[in-house]
């Protein structure tokens, strides 16, 4: 079974933490459990224990990987659970010249943000390849402080990481790099018979793989509804028309379709870190067992 998350708003939906209490509910019933973050970002400013954390392991490592990771308690490369993953870190405000419009132009652009990037893809046997890129241009914008550590990190990655334009690492992060995200995700889901995927931010399917899911969970804050996976996938396929299937958000998908199932979710003082969704694997499992939605 593959079980996907996503997120209805653009940040803070919650998935990570309902993606969290699902790992460890199935852990605690004896399921072989594993977990998935296909695509990530994180920001090297407010989530910079993991820019140390990258830097200590010589490999990027983002928040949400690691705590996934962490919560099945598998013993997969932190590669593999997230094999496209980048590094954004907020340009210098005083390259704007105090202009805080021009500066929230830039912060909001992950083409100016964008400074390191991890893309690794996976074989029968495992991770097969990892590659790093970074951008000089990007780098060299950052206040003095966050520039240091950019090149620290930089300077400890290995493999040895390539320096692109933000042009081409864009492109490269791109349908490239979902595809290389896919082949971990097939090597996970051969490997676990429970597997939990997480999608970024309010993408309605980080990878074309996904499309696989037996059943979806979408998280706004106190609520997650609950789609079978037959019907969801039929909803992405008539959605698709707009763009690509992996380029859509859950506002496109969820407008088309109705839930199966929600369930309440309850305030936790550490939601990235504990299982709080009470009755979510239940109600998961029973939608999964539904008959396919006839349309």
């Amino acid at each position: 079974m593959i079980i996907l998350v996503v997120g209805m708003l653009s940040h803070d939906s919650g998935k990570t933490g309902v993606a969290v209490s699902l790992i460890a509910e199935a852990r605690s019933r004896g399921m072989n459990v594993g977990a998935s973050k296909p695509v990530s970002g994180f920001n090297g400013w407010t989530q910079y224990e993991y820019v140390a954390l990258s830097t200590e392991r010589g490999i990027l490592v983002g928040e949400d990987m690691y705590l996934l990771l962490k919560a099945s308690g598998t013993q997969e490369p932190l590669e593999a659970v997230g094999p496209l993953v980048s590094l954004l870190m907020p340009p210098d405000p005083e390259r704007s010249g105090w202009r805080l419009s021009a500066y929230r132009s830039m912060v909001t652009n992950p083409r100016e943000q964008v400074v390191v990037a991890r893309i690794t893809s996976c074989g029968k046997e495992g991770v097969k390849s990892t590659h790093h890129i970074y951008v000089p241009e990007n780098i060299e914008k950052l206040p003095q402080r966050l520039e240091e550590a950019a090149w620290k990190l930089v300077g400890s990655l290995k493999p040895e990481p390539k320096p692109l334009s933000p042009v081409v690492m864009e492109e490269l992060l791109g349908m490239d790099g979902v595809i290389h995200a896919d082949t971990c995700l097939d090597h996970l889901a051969s490997k676990h018979d429970f597997l939990v995927v997480e999608s970024y931010n309010d993408a309605a399917l980080p990878t074309p793989g996904c499309l696989k899911a037996s059943a979806v969970v979408a998280v706004a804050p106190g609520k997650a509804a609950i789609y079978s996976g037959d019907k969801y996938r039929k909803a992405v396929q008539a959605a698709a028309g707009i763009r690509k299937p992996w380029q859509l958000t859950t506002e496109d998908v969820l407008t088309l379709i109705k839930p199966s199932r929600v369930v309440p979710l309850k305030p936790e003082k550490r939601p990235k870190e504990t299982a709080w969704a009470e009755g979510l694997l239940d109600a998961v499992l029973s939608v999964i067992m539904e008959k396919p939605a006839v349309f």
